[in-house]
Protein backbone atom coordinates (compact mmCIF):
# COMPACT_ATOMS: atom_id res chain seq x y z
CA UNK A 1 0.00 0.00 0.00
CA UNK A 2 1.28 3.44 -0.89
CA UNK A 3 1.65 5.82 2.03
CA UNK A 4 -0.99 8.50 2.50
CA UNK A 5 0.11 12.10 2.53
CA UNK A 6 -1.02 14.94 4.69
CA UNK A 7 0.11 17.17 1.87
CA UNK A 8 1.31 20.51 3.17
CA UNK A 9 2.83 18.75 5.85
CA UNK A 10 5.57 16.60 4.44
CA UNK A 11 6.82 19.05 1.88
CA UNK A 12 9.38 21.71 2.61
CA UNK A 13 7.73 24.67 0.92
CA UNK A 14 9.78 27.65 -0.08
CA UNK A 15 8.60 31.15 -0.91
CA UNK A 16 6.59 31.84 -4.03
CA UNK A 17 8.62 33.22 -6.90
CA UNK A 18 7.35 34.67 -10.16
CA UNK A 19 8.89 33.51 -13.42
CA UNK A 20 8.99 35.66 -16.56
CA UNK A 21 7.79 34.23 -19.83
CA UNK A 22 10.56 32.23 -21.45
CA UNK A 23 12.45 34.04 -24.16
CA UNK A 24 14.44 30.88 -24.97
CA UNK A 25 17.73 32.77 -24.85
CA UNK A 26 18.63 32.36 -21.17
CA UNK A 27 19.57 29.24 -19.20
CA UNK A 28 18.14 25.92 -20.36
CA UNK A 29 14.63 25.34 -19.03
CA UNK A 30 13.18 21.93 -18.27
CA UNK A 31 10.92 20.74 -21.08
CA UNK A 32 11.92 23.20 -23.78
CA UNK A 33 12.56 21.86 -27.28
CA UNK A 34 15.48 21.95 -29.68
CA UNK A 35 14.53 21.73 -33.37
CA UNK A 36 16.89 21.12 -36.30
CA UNK A 37 15.62 22.83 -39.46
CA UNK A 38 16.59 25.18 -42.29
CA UNK A 39 16.67 28.96 -42.39
CA UNK A 40 13.73 30.27 -44.43
CA UNK A 41 14.81 31.48 -47.87
CA UNK A 42 18.41 30.49 -47.27
CA UNK A 43 18.53 26.72 -47.03
CA UNK A 44 21.35 26.48 -44.50
CA UNK A 45 20.76 24.59 -41.26
CA UNK A 46 19.77 26.14 -37.95
CA UNK A 47 18.89 24.93 -34.45
CA UNK A 48 16.11 26.68 -32.54
CA UNK A 49 15.16 26.56 -28.87
CA UNK A 50 11.38 26.56 -28.48
CA UNK A 51 9.09 26.71 -25.47
CA UNK A 52 6.21 24.36 -26.39
CA UNK A 53 3.86 26.04 -23.90
CA UNK A 54 4.12 29.47 -25.53
CA UNK A 55 5.55 28.70 -28.99
CA UNK A 56 8.30 31.28 -28.39
CA UNK A 57 11.51 30.35 -30.18
CA UNK A 58 14.99 31.76 -30.75
CA UNK A 59 18.16 30.78 -32.57
CA UNK A 60 20.34 28.34 -30.64
CA UNK A 61 23.20 27.77 -33.10
CA UNK A 62 23.81 27.26 -36.81
CA UNK A 63 25.45 23.93 -37.69
CA UNK A 64 27.07 23.00 -40.97
CA UNK A 65 25.96 19.42 -41.61
CA UNK A 66 24.77 16.68 -39.26
CA UNK A 67 26.99 13.68 -38.63
CA UNK A 68 25.31 10.39 -37.76
CA UNK A 69 21.72 11.59 -38.30
CA UNK A 70 19.60 9.31 -36.07
CA UNK A 71 20.32 10.11 -32.44
CA UNK A 72 22.93 12.70 -33.41
CA UNK A 73 21.96 15.01 -30.52
CA UNK A 74 21.06 14.70 -26.85
CA UNK A 75 20.83 16.89 -23.76
CA UNK A 76 23.20 15.71 -21.03
CA UNK A 77 21.88 16.58 -17.56
CA UNK A 78 25.25 15.78 -15.95
CA UNK A 79 27.15 18.35 -18.02
CA UNK A 80 24.18 20.69 -18.27
CA UNK A 81 24.89 21.03 -21.99
CA UNK A 82 23.44 20.02 -25.32
CA UNK A 83 25.56 17.53 -27.27
CA UNK A 84 25.49 17.53 -31.08
CA UNK A 85 27.48 15.59 -33.68
CA UNK A 86 27.65 18.24 -36.39
CA UNK A 87 30.13 20.39 -38.27
CA UNK A 88 30.56 24.06 -37.40
CA UNK A 89 32.05 26.95 -39.35
CA UNK A 90 34.85 27.75 -40.05
CA UNK A 91 35.58 23.99 -40.28
CA UNK A 92 35.01 22.03 -43.47
CA UNK A 93 31.23 21.37 -43.56
CA UNK A 94 31.91 17.62 -43.58
CA UNK A 95 34.33 17.66 -40.66
CA UNK A 96 32.05 16.34 -37.95
CA UNK A 97 32.89 16.63 -34.27
CA UNK A 98 31.06 16.10 -31.00
CA UNK A 99 30.23 19.57 -29.76
CA UNK A 100 29.08 20.53 -26.29
CA UNK A 101 26.77 23.58 -26.37
CA UNK A 102 25.96 25.94 -23.52
CA UNK A 103 22.51 27.55 -23.43
CA UNK A 104 23.84 30.68 -25.18
CA UNK A 105 25.13 28.65 -28.14
CA UNK A 106 28.78 28.75 -27.10
CA UNK A 107 30.39 25.48 -28.19
CA UNK A 108 33.34 23.38 -27.08
CA UNK A 109 34.63 20.45 -29.12
CA UNK A 110 35.03 17.28 -27.05
CA UNK A 111 38.44 15.74 -27.89
CA UNK A 112 38.67 12.46 -29.76
CA UNK A 113 35.76 12.87 -32.17
CA UNK A 114 37.23 14.88 -35.05
CA UNK A 115 35.93 13.53 -38.35
CA UNK A 116 33.66 10.96 -36.67
CA UNK A 117 29.97 10.40 -37.30
CA UNK A 118 27.96 9.27 -34.29
CA UNK A 119 24.45 8.08 -33.78
CA UNK A 120 22.23 6.94 -30.91
CA UNK A 121 23.63 9.33 -28.26
CA UNK A 122 22.33 8.14 -24.87
CA UNK A 123 23.38 10.05 -21.72
CA UNK A 124 23.10 8.14 -18.45
CA UNK A 125 22.93 11.14 -16.09
CA UNK A 126 26.19 10.29 -14.29
CA UNK A 127 28.59 11.64 -16.92
CA UNK A 128 28.59 8.68 -19.28
CA UNK A 129 27.18 9.06 -22.78
CA UNK A 130 26.75 5.93 -24.88
CA UNK A 131 26.80 6.21 -28.68
CA UNK A 132 27.50 4.21 -31.80
CA UNK A 133 30.19 4.91 -34.38
CA UNK A 134 28.35 5.38 -37.65
CA UNK A 135 29.36 4.63 -41.21
CA UNK A 136 27.13 4.02 -44.20
CA UNK A 137 23.39 3.40 -44.19
CA UNK A 138 23.77 0.57 -41.67
CA UNK A 139 26.07 1.20 -38.72
CA UNK A 140 28.21 -1.66 -37.50
CA UNK A 141 29.54 0.03 -34.39
CA UNK A 142 31.07 -0.61 -32.05
CA UNK A 143 29.08 0.99 -29.23
CA UNK A 144 31.31 3.27 -27.20
CA UNK A 145 30.82 5.65 -24.29
CA UNK A 146 32.15 8.93 -23.03
CA UNK A 147 32.96 9.05 -19.32
CA UNK A 148 32.48 11.96 -16.93
CA UNK A 149 36.00 13.22 -17.70
CA UNK A 150 35.42 13.06 -21.48
CA UNK A 151 37.46 9.88 -21.83
CA UNK A 152 36.41 7.55 -24.65
CA UNK A 153 35.81 3.83 -23.98
CA UNK A 154 34.53 0.90 -26.04
CA UNK A 155 31.70 -1.23 -24.68
CA UNK A 156 32.89 -4.83 -24.59
CA UNK A 157 30.87 -7.95 -25.25
CA UNK A 158 29.90 -10.41 -22.52
CA UNK A 159 33.33 -12.07 -22.62
CA UNK A 160 34.99 -8.75 -21.88
CA UNK A 161 37.57 -9.44 -24.61
CA UNK A 162 36.00 -8.05 -27.80
CA UNK A 163 34.13 -4.85 -28.73
CA UNK A 164 30.36 -5.14 -28.72
CA UNK A 165 29.33 -4.90 -32.38
CA UNK A 166 25.59 -4.40 -32.66
CA UNK A 167 23.88 -1.93 -35.03
CA UNK A 168 21.40 0.43 -33.37
CA UNK A 169 19.77 3.65 -34.59
CA UNK A 170 18.49 5.05 -31.31
CA UNK A 171 19.33 4.29 -27.68
CA UNK A 172 18.06 5.19 -24.23
CA UNK A 173 19.70 4.34 -20.93
CA UNK A 174 17.37 2.62 -18.44
CA UNK A 175 18.73 3.48 -15.01
CA UNK A 176 16.52 1.21 -12.84
CA UNK A 177 17.82 -1.93 -14.58
CA UNK A 178 21.21 -0.61 -15.82
CA UNK A 179 20.52 -1.45 -19.45
CA UNK A 180 20.54 0.15 -22.89
CA UNK A 181 17.27 0.10 -24.80
CA UNK A 182 17.92 0.31 -28.54
CA UNK A 183 15.87 0.36 -31.73
CA UNK A 184 16.24 -0.41 -35.41
CA UNK A 185 13.90 0.20 -38.32
CA UNK A 186 13.04 -2.60 -40.75
CA UNK A 187 15.01 -2.12 -43.93
CA UNK A 188 17.60 0.18 -42.30
CA UNK A 189 19.21 -2.60 -40.26
CA UNK A 190 20.43 -6.15 -40.68
CA UNK A 191 19.87 -7.48 -37.16
CA UNK A 192 16.10 -7.20 -36.74
CA UNK A 193 14.59 -9.90 -34.57
CA UNK A 194 11.85 -10.37 -37.18
CA UNK A 195 12.37 -9.84 -40.95
CA UNK A 196 11.40 -6.35 -42.19
CA UNK A 197 10.02 -5.41 -38.75
CA UNK A 198 10.88 -2.52 -36.48
CA UNK A 199 12.84 -3.95 -33.56
CA UNK A 200 13.48 -2.99 -29.94
CA UNK A 201 16.44 -4.40 -28.03
CA UNK A 202 17.43 -4.60 -24.39
CA UNK A 203 21.19 -4.71 -23.75
CA UNK A 204 21.99 -5.40 -20.05
CA UNK A 205 25.20 -3.87 -18.74
CA UNK A 206 27.68 -4.94 -16.09
CA UNK A 207 27.62 -3.07 -12.79
CA UNK A 208 30.55 -0.91 -13.88
CA UNK A 209 29.03 -0.37 -17.33
CA UNK A 210 32.10 -1.56 -19.21
CA UNK A 211 30.61 -4.63 -20.89
CA UNK A 212 27.42 -6.41 -21.81
CA UNK A 213 26.20 -8.75 -19.10
CA UNK A 214 23.45 -11.20 -19.83
CA UNK A 215 21.44 -12.08 -22.93
CA UNK A 216 20.23 -9.45 -25.39
CA UNK A 217 16.46 -9.61 -25.76
CA UNK A 218 14.37 -8.30 -28.63
CA UNK A 219 10.78 -7.62 -29.58
CA UNK A 220 9.47 -6.48 -32.95
CA UNK A 221 6.65 -4.35 -34.28
CA UNK A 222 5.54 -5.82 -37.58
CA UNK A 223 5.81 -3.33 -40.44
CA UNK A 224 8.02 -3.06 -43.48
CA UNK A 225 7.00 0.52 -44.20
CA UNK A 226 7.79 2.29 -40.94
CA UNK A 227 10.86 3.86 -39.37
CA UNK A 228 11.40 4.42 -35.65
CA UNK A 229 12.08 8.13 -35.42
CA UNK A 230 12.66 8.55 -31.71
CA UNK A 231 12.25 7.09 -28.23
CA UNK A 232 11.51 8.97 -25.02
CA UNK A 233 10.32 8.11 -21.52
CA UNK A 234 6.70 8.62 -20.51
CA UNK A 235 5.73 9.46 -16.92
CA UNK A 236 5.86 6.17 -15.06
CA UNK A 237 8.82 4.78 -16.97
CA UNK A 238 7.50 3.25 -20.18
CA UNK A 239 9.09 4.25 -23.46
CA UNK A 240 7.16 6.19 -26.09
CA UNK A 241 8.32 5.31 -29.61
CA UNK A 242 7.35 7.52 -32.56
CA UNK A 243 7.24 6.01 -36.03
CA UNK A 244 7.11 7.51 -39.51
CA UNK A 245 5.06 5.68 -42.10
CA UNK A 246 5.69 6.26 -45.79
CA UNK A 247 2.89 3.93 -46.80
CA UNK A 248 0.29 5.28 -44.33
CA UNK A 249 -0.41 1.75 -43.16
CA UNK A 250 -2.83 0.71 -40.46
CA UNK A 251 -0.04 0.36 -37.93
CA UNK A 252 0.01 2.87 -35.11
CA UNK A 253 2.45 5.81 -35.31
CA UNK A 254 3.05 6.02 -31.56
CA UNK A 255 3.50 2.95 -29.36
CA UNK A 256 4.79 2.19 -25.88
CA UNK A 257 7.59 -0.22 -25.04
CA UNK A 258 8.15 -1.68 -21.58
CA UNK A 259 11.88 -1.25 -20.86
CA UNK A 260 12.00 -4.50 -18.86
CA UNK A 261 9.87 -6.93 -20.88
CA UNK A 262 9.91 -5.00 -24.22
CA UNK A 263 6.14 -5.57 -24.39
CA UNK A 264 4.61 -3.26 -27.00
CA UNK A 265 1.21 -1.53 -26.83
CA UNK A 266 -0.59 1.05 -28.97
CA UNK A 267 -0.56 4.62 -27.65
CA UNK A 268 -1.85 6.95 -30.40
CA UNK A 269 -2.28 7.13 -34.15
CA UNK A 270 -1.85 10.70 -35.43
CA UNK A 271 -2.50 10.98 -39.16
CA UNK A 272 0.96 12.45 -39.78
CA UNK A 273 2.92 9.92 -41.80
CA UNK A 274 6.05 11.91 -42.61
CA UNK A 275 7.22 12.56 -39.06
CA UNK A 276 10.66 13.92 -38.16
CA UNK A 277 10.64 13.15 -34.47
CA UNK A 278 8.51 12.73 -31.40
CA UNK A 279 8.84 12.96 -27.62
CA UNK A 280 6.91 13.31 -24.39
CA UNK A 281 6.77 16.94 -23.27
CA UNK A 282 6.81 17.48 -19.52
CA UNK A 283 6.14 21.14 -20.30
CA UNK A 284 2.66 20.64 -21.73
CA UNK A 285 1.86 17.13 -20.50
CA UNK A 286 1.43 15.78 -24.04
CA UNK A 287 3.53 14.16 -26.71
CA UNK A 288 4.89 16.37 -29.47
CA UNK A 289 5.63 15.31 -33.03
CA UNK A 290 7.36 17.21 -35.83
CA UNK A 291 5.14 16.99 -38.90
CA UNK A 292 7.49 17.09 -41.89
CA UNK A 293 4.69 17.30 -44.43
CA UNK A 294 3.10 20.50 -43.07
CA UNK A 295 6.21 21.78 -41.23
CA UNK A 296 4.46 22.06 -37.87
CA UNK A 297 4.78 20.83 -34.33
CA UNK A 298 1.69 18.91 -33.20
CA UNK A 299 0.44 17.90 -29.74
CA UNK A 300 -0.65 14.28 -29.28
CA UNK A 301 -2.58 12.76 -26.39
CA UNK A 302 -2.93 9.07 -25.58
CA UNK A 303 -5.60 7.41 -27.70
CA UNK A 304 -5.72 10.15 -30.34
CA UNK A 305 -6.56 8.90 -33.83
CA UNK A 306 -6.54 11.41 -36.66
CA UNK A 307 -5.24 14.95 -36.96
CA UNK A 308 -3.25 16.24 -33.99
CA UNK A 309 -3.62 19.95 -33.17
CA UNK A 310 -0.86 22.31 -34.26
CA UNK A 311 1.42 24.02 -31.74
CA UNK A 312 1.94 27.49 -33.18
CA UNK A 313 5.58 28.63 -33.06
CA UNK A 314 7.29 31.95 -33.65
CA UNK A 315 10.06 30.31 -35.72
CA UNK A 316 10.16 27.96 -38.67
CA UNK A 317 10.20 24.30 -37.67
CA UNK A 318 10.14 22.56 -41.06
CA UNK A 319 13.11 21.96 -43.30
CA UNK A 320 11.00 21.98 -46.46
CA UNK A 321 11.98 18.44 -47.33
CA UNK A 322 10.15 15.16 -47.36
CA UNK A 323 11.17 11.55 -47.22
CA UNK A 324 11.55 8.73 -44.76
CA UNK A 325 14.62 7.71 -42.80
CA UNK A 326 15.11 7.04 -39.08
CA UNK A 327 16.71 10.42 -38.32
CA UNK A 328 14.95 12.85 -36.01
CA UNK A 329 15.04 16.64 -35.88
CA UNK A 330 13.44 17.19 -32.46
CA UNK A 331 14.85 16.88 -28.93
CA UNK A 332 13.87 17.92 -25.40
CA UNK A 333 15.89 19.58 -22.66
CA UNK A 334 15.45 17.20 -19.72
CA UNK A 335 17.20 18.76 -16.75
CA UNK A 336 16.61 15.61 -14.68
CA UNK A 337 18.25 13.01 -16.89
CA UNK A 338 17.28 9.33 -17.07
CA UNK A 339 18.13 8.62 -13.43
CA UNK A 340 15.02 10.30 -11.98
CA UNK A 341 12.61 7.81 -10.39
CA UNK A 342 9.74 10.16 -9.53
CA UNK A 343 7.65 11.93 -12.14
CA UNK A 344 4.91 14.44 -12.79
CA UNK A 345 1.89 13.64 -14.93
CA UNK A 346 -0.94 15.91 -16.03
CA UNK A 347 -4.51 14.64 -16.02
CA UNK A 348 -8.00 15.99 -16.63
CA UNK A 349 -9.10 19.10 -18.51
CA UNK A 350 -9.00 22.68 -17.27
CA UNK A 351 -11.46 25.52 -17.83
CA UNK A 352 -10.70 28.44 -20.14
CA UNK A 353 -10.75 32.07 -19.14
CA UNK A 354 -9.91 35.31 -20.91
CA UNK A 355 -8.73 34.92 -24.49
CA UNK A 356 -9.77 31.23 -24.40
CA UNK A 357 -6.55 30.43 -22.53
CA UNK A 358 -6.72 27.37 -20.30
CA UNK A 359 -4.24 27.56 -17.38
CA UNK A 360 -1.56 24.86 -17.65
CA UNK A 361 -0.11 23.30 -14.49
CA UNK A 362 3.22 21.49 -14.92
CA UNK A 363 6.14 20.16 -12.86
CA UNK A 364 9.75 21.22 -13.32
CA UNK A 365 12.55 19.13 -11.82
CA UNK A 366 12.89 15.60 -10.50
CA UNK A 367 10.52 14.73 -7.61
CA UNK A 368 12.97 12.46 -5.82
CA UNK A 369 13.85 13.01 -2.18
CA UNK A 370 15.89 16.12 -1.37
CA UNK A 371 15.81 17.41 -4.95
CA UNK A 372 14.31 20.85 -5.57
CA UNK A 373 11.33 20.95 -7.90
CA UNK A 374 8.71 23.54 -8.82
CA UNK A 375 5.04 23.56 -9.73
CA UNK A 376 4.49 26.04 -12.55
CA UNK A 377 1.25 27.54 -13.86
CA UNK A 378 1.16 29.30 -17.24
CA UNK A 379 -1.50 30.80 -19.55
CA UNK A 380 -3.06 32.72 -16.66
CA UNK A 381 -4.46 36.26 -16.76
CA UNK A 382 -1.65 38.58 -15.72
CA UNK A 383 -1.59 39.57 -12.01
CA UNK A 384 -4.60 37.36 -11.23
CA UNK A 385 -5.05 36.04 -7.67
CA UNK A 386 -5.72 32.36 -7.32
CA UNK A 387 -5.69 29.18 -5.28
CA UNK A 388 -3.45 26.12 -5.56
CA UNK A 389 -5.17 23.03 -4.15
CA UNK A 390 -3.08 20.06 -2.93
CA UNK A 391 -4.62 16.70 -2.04
CA UNK A 392 -3.70 13.08 -1.49
CA UNK A 393 -6.40 11.82 -3.89
CA UNK A 394 -7.73 12.94 -7.27
CA UNK A 395 -11.38 13.66 -8.05
CA UNK A 396 -13.75 14.52 -10.88
CA UNK A 397 -16.50 16.78 -9.56
CA UNK A 398 -18.39 19.52 -11.47
CA UNK A 399 -17.25 22.96 -10.32
CA UNK A 400 -17.86 26.48 -11.66
CA UNK A 401 -18.60 25.22 -15.15
CA UNK A 402 -15.52 23.02 -15.15
CA UNK A 403 -14.19 20.09 -13.14
CA UNK A 404 -12.60 19.87 -9.70
CA UNK A 405 -9.76 17.37 -10.19
CA UNK A 406 -8.57 17.02 -6.57
CA UNK A 407 -10.31 15.93 -3.38
CA UNK A 408 -12.54 18.64 -1.85
CA UNK A 409 -10.58 18.17 1.39
CA UNK A 410 -7.47 19.56 -0.31
CA UNK A 411 -5.17 22.03 1.39
CA UNK A 412 -5.43 25.49 -0.19
CA UNK A 413 -2.59 27.92 -0.87
CA UNK A 414 -3.13 31.49 -2.02
CA UNK A 415 -1.09 32.37 -5.11
CA UNK A 416 -0.70 35.35 -7.45
CA UNK A 417 0.28 35.26 -11.10
CA UNK A 418 3.03 37.54 -12.35
CA UNK A 419 2.74 39.37 -15.65
CA UNK A 420 1.02 42.48 -17.01
CA UNK A 421 -2.28 43.03 -15.23
CA UNK A 422 -5.33 41.80 -17.11
CA UNK A 423 -3.47 40.49 -20.16
CA UNK A 424 -4.86 37.16 -21.31
CA UNK A 425 -2.42 34.25 -21.06
CA UNK A 426 0.46 36.48 -19.97
CA UNK A 427 0.52 35.49 -16.31
CA UNK A 428 2.35 32.64 -14.61
CA UNK A 429 3.72 31.64 -11.24
CA UNK A 430 6.00 29.03 -9.74
CA UNK A 431 5.94 27.29 -6.38
CA UNK A 432 9.31 25.71 -5.48
CA UNK A 433 9.50 22.95 -2.88
CA UNK A 434 11.53 19.94 -1.83
CA UNK A 435 10.32 16.59 -0.49
CA UNK A 436 12.47 15.50 2.44
CA UNK A 437 10.48 12.81 4.26
CA UNK A 438 11.52 9.22 3.24
CA UNK A 439 7.96 8.03 3.78
CA UNK A 440 6.97 9.96 0.66
CA UNK A 441 8.77 7.50 -1.62
CA UNK A 442 6.11 5.76 -3.73
CA UNK A 443 3.41 8.22 -2.70
CA UNK A 444 1.61 10.74 -4.89
CA UNK A 445 0.11 14.19 -4.44
CA UNK A 446 -2.53 15.80 -6.69
CA UNK A 447 -2.74 19.50 -7.50
CA UNK A 448 -5.00 21.92 -9.36
CA UNK A 449 -4.99 25.70 -9.67
CA UNK A 450 -7.83 28.18 -10.10
CA UNK A 451 -7.61 31.91 -10.89
CA UNK A 452 -9.96 34.85 -10.75
CA UNK A 453 -10.92 35.53 -14.37
CA UNK A 454 -13.90 37.70 -15.29
CA UNK A 455 -14.28 36.00 -18.67
CA UNK A 456 -14.41 32.43 -17.36
CA UNK A 457 -17.89 30.87 -17.29
CA UNK A 458 -18.38 31.63 -13.59
CA UNK A 459 -15.51 34.01 -12.98
CA UNK A 460 -12.80 31.40 -12.27
CA UNK A 461 -10.49 29.64 -14.74
CA UNK A 462 -9.20 26.19 -13.78
CA UNK A 463 -6.03 24.33 -14.65
CA UNK A 464 -5.57 20.69 -15.49
CA UNK A 465 -4.74 18.33 -12.65
CA UNK A 466 -1.12 17.46 -11.85
CA UNK A 467 -0.05 14.22 -10.21
CA UNK A 468 3.39 14.24 -8.59
CA UNK A 469 4.73 10.78 -7.75
CA UNK A 470 7.77 10.81 -5.48
CA UNK A 471 10.83 8.63 -6.01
Amino acid sequence: MKPSIPVAFRLSLFALAALPLAAQTGPFEDGELVVFTTKPGVGSFIMYRIDPATGNGATFFEPGYPGGWSGMCAYDAFRGRFLANVSLAPDNPFLYKLWSFASNGAAVSIPGFEGKSLRALAPTGDGRVFYMLHGGAISTGPIQYLDASDGVHTLMDATGTAPFQFPLEHMLYHAPSNALIGSNSGWWANNDCSPTACSFFRVPLSADGTKVEGPITCNSYASNNQEIMAMDYLPGGKILATLADGAFSSHKKMITVDPLSLAIADWANPSTGDCNGGLWSSRIGKAIILDDSSNNLRAVTAGLSGTAPIIATSVNVGDGSSGYSPSESLWEIDLNGPGCVGYGDQYGVGLAGKGAFVPILTLSGCPDLNKPIAVIATQVVGAAPGILALASTPASIPLLGGTLLVSPSAAMLSVFAAGPAGVAGAGQFTLPFTATDPSLVGAAVYLQAGFVDSQAIQGVSLSNGLQISFG
